[in-house]
């Protein structure tokens, strides 16, 4: 068999030695990465999300709004959701 990486026994010449096996590893490869994708997704989104909550706090801070003004105008936008 061709000897790829200059190993005689290693992963890689197992792997092509037994193409029945590139339907699960491409299989088991793409969940990998689609689990990645979306974990990395949810928690730029939760990033997201915290710095515009932030800028918001810090805009009606700059404003002069009191905290019971923060508190409700937090409360009502936390409710429509």
């Amino acid at each position: 068999m061709l000897d790829l990486l200059g190993q005689g026994n290693s992963a890689w010449n197992t792997f092509l030695q037994r193409p029945e096996l590139a339907g699960p590893v491409l299989l088991i490869g793409m969940l990998l990465l689609l689990m990645a994708i979306a974990i990395v997704a949810t928690t730029w989104a939760k990033c997201a999300k915290h710095q515009a909550e932030m800028s918001l706090k810090q805009s009606m801070v700059e404003r002069g709004m009191s905290v019971d003004e923060i508190e409700r105008v937090l409360k009502t936008g936390s409710s429509d959701k």
